[in-house]
Formats: C-alpha cells, sequence, structure tokens
C-alpha cells in the first residue's frame, strides 16, 4: 500500500508491506533518513494537526489520503521550520476545499517554459478518489510508483491505470457512467498526477475524457467495455 507523508516541506510516497503503524514508522525512518535512535520521536499528524497514533492509524488511512505531516519531538507537526514556497503553503492552507488555485507540482514546469502557463483548479475531490481507487487495487502501486520516480508513465502503464479505473468506474455506475463521473475521474488523474496534464487544452485533462467530444481514454474504454458486454449477452 501506498501512503504520501510530508517531512521538511517534502512530500514523497511510503510503501508499506503491511498496514501497521509499526511498519509505517519504519519505512518513513529509511525514506526520511531519519536515525534509527531518533525512530521513537516521530510524530504523525493529519492535515489538522491531530496526533495519530498506533491505536488509530489503521481507521484513519481509510478516511484520509494524505499527505500525513511527519515530525519529530520538540519538533511543530509538518516541520515548519524548512523553507516552503509560497505556492506550497497556499496549497496546504487550502487542502480541504474541492479547488485550490495553486499546484506546487506543477511550478517547475511552468519555470522551465516548457508549456504554456494556465491557471490551474484542482479538483482534489476527483484527486482523491483516483488516488483511493489506485491504492487499494492491484496494478494501481506500480503506476504511482512509476510516476514517482520518472514524472511520466508510459503507454502501457497508461492503459493499465485506464483499466483499474474504467472497471472500478463500471462496477460503481454500470457500463454507460454520467458524463459527470467520466469529467470527475479525468480531472482527479490530472490533479493526482499533474505532469500528464495536457497543457494546450482548456482544461487539461481532455485527452483522458472530453465532454464535448464524448472522446479519450476514457470513452475509448468504455466503449470497449460495452461492445464486450453486448456480445457477451447477445
Amino acid at each position: 500500500m501506498l501512503l504520501r507523508v510530508s517531512f521538511g516541506g517534502v512530500q514523497m510516497y511510503i510503501k508499506l508491506p503491511e498496514l501497521t503503524f509499526g511498519d509505517f514508522l519504519r519505512e518513513v525512518s529509511l525514506k526520511c533518513n531519519i536515525a534509527e535512535d531518533r525512530r521513537l520521536d516521530i510524530k504523525v499528524y493529519d492535515q489538522s494537526n491531530t496526533e495519530v497514533d498506533s491505536e488509530v492509524f489503521e481507521e484513519i488511512v481509510q478516511e484520509f489520503h494524505g499527505p500525513f505531516l511527519i515530525s519529530l519531538a520538540n519538533e511543530a507537526p509538518g516541520n515548519p521550520q524548512s523553507t516552503s514556497s509560497p505556492c506550497s503553503i497556499a496549497s496546504e492552507d487550502t487542502v480541504i476545499l474541492n479547488f485550490s488555485l495553486c499546484d506546487p507540482a506543477e511550478e517547475p514546469v511552468a519555470a522551465e517554459g516548457s508549456q504554456p502557463k494556465r491557471p490551474c483548479h484542482i479538483n482534489y475531490e476527483a484527486k482523491a478518489l483516483i488516488e483511493k481507487i489506485l491504492t487499494t487495487k492491484p496494478g494501481g502501486d506500480r503506476v504511482m510508483e512509476e510516476y514517482a520516480k520518472t514524472k511520466s508513465i508510459t503507454d502501457s502503464t497508461r492503459r493499465q491505470l485506464i483499466n483499474i479505473l474504467t472497471a472500478e468506474m463500471t462496477e460503481t455506475h454500470g457500463t454507460s457512467p454520467p458524463r459527470s463521473v467520466k469529467v470527475m475521474y479525468a480531472q482527479g488523474i490530472v490533479a493526482l498526477f499533474p505532469y500528464l496534464e495536457d497543457p494546450y487544452s482548456q482544461n487539461g485533462y481532455e485527452h483522458y475524457y472530453d465532454p464535448e467530444s464524448g472522446s479519450g481514454y476514457i470513452a475509448w474504454r468504455l466503449k470497449t467495455i460495452q461492445r464486450k458486454a453486448a456480445e457477451e449477452s447477445s
């Protein structure tokens, strides 16, 4: 299982072999280069700065999609001593809302000048949905790990991503889900993986689903699912 954490102003994914608080602390100390003798000093907080301990950890994980804020004893939650950009501060301040005007993950792209800069409107509800699906469904961790390493995904991984999401979509909403659902999934993909956004389209997610034309990777996969369902029923 993958969990997102923030330590010293840096966000990263932690992969857990088992969902236990002890495993979580061990993986955090390894990933964040925290000395073993300070492992007992690790404090874990949710976004409301409420401390998370071993008694509630498993329940919190089911409801909270992160990032968990990591600090050491005698430090404030989230380690505010580290320097954060104005963009990341604004994003964290508004994380409980559906939309924010700034996403720190997009800043390096804009700075390089390789893509046109467009005001970003992040749908955090959609982002949380996609993240939950990928962290609970087989194969989802591979997609997230590849993106975390390369800030991109291969064509085969993209197909796997779409297959996982459309399988969940059709299981929940049937083989002909409403347009609003398809839009939400497309928004969630580029919210969770901002480097997969198309900077030249109006909203950045139309290559996954374009509500105007009814095209995109999600729409094409749904048509395949619908065709197979029709063949099986005939």
